[in-house]
């Protein structure tokens, strides 16, 4: 399912980038005398979801239990921390906090991270699961939620269209651009034509020789 696979690409990539994108948290003090920086997440592990029973035992934690006891189907993300400190007049002194529980992060129904995902139907059917279900869901304080979908515009291509300003442009073009180890952040770049003075060459071609992207475009007369 197309839910699941786009759960698991951000698991397995996305989520170190996310939490490692802002790196260093930096507080400075006293003038620019005193500075600390903060590393999040240089480590990351995610640790497979657990509950604590009637009887005091610590037990995995699957999605039909949590729905029976009102639980969300989570696990830990344990990172680690790293702060520097600085100051004036003296050496600087450097702390690692491993594997700290800095927060949970839901459970996608049938995703790599799931206990269901290895199970044949019949263990599925044993622990309370329909064997037909395909996943793409997540158990939230016992209750079943859904993230809906949303579509955008595919980067690292270029569109070319008329202009939307056709009284001083003849045709425009835009291109998302992300780099191949962050695609979280992608930054847009418009080309314009102006209709007096229009290249001998389509514009998708002036941006090719430019080496703006690395797969065919296409342009529109």
């Amino acid at each position: 399912m197309h839910q699941v696979g786009s759960y698991d690409t951000f698991v397995r990539r996305k989520l170190a980038y996310t939490v490692r994108a802002m790196n260093p948290i930096s507080v400075v003090k006293n003038e620019g005398k005193t500075r600390v920086d903060v590393w999040i997440g240089e480590s990351i592990d995610l640790e497979p979801p657990t509950y604590v029973d009637d009887d005091g035992a610590t037990r995995p934690l699957l999605p039909n239990v949590a729905r029976m006891r009102n639980l969300t189907y989570a696990s830990n993300l344990r990172m680690s921390v790293r702060v520097r400190y600085k100051e004036e007049g003296k050496a600087d002194a450097e702390t690692v906090y491993p594997k700290q529980v800095l927060g949970e992060v839901p459970i996608m129904m049938h995703s790599h991270l799931c206990a269901l995902r290895e199970m044949g139907a019949e263990d599925r059917t044993k622990s309370g699961e329909c064997r037909f279900d395909q996943g793409g869901y997540f158990v939230i304080d016992g209750n079943e939620k859904v993230v809906l979908s949303q579509e955008r515009i595919a980067t690292n291509q270029l569109f070319v269209g008329p202009s939307a300003d056709p009284d001083h442009f003849l045709v425009e073009g835009m291109i998302r651009c992300t780099a191949l180890d962050n695609d979280l952040f992608p930054k847009t770049v418009w080309f314009y034509v102006n209709e007096h003075h229009a290249p001998s060459a389509p514009l998708a071609i002036r941006v090719r020789i430019m080496n703006f992207g690395t797969k065919p475009v296409a342009s529109h007369e």
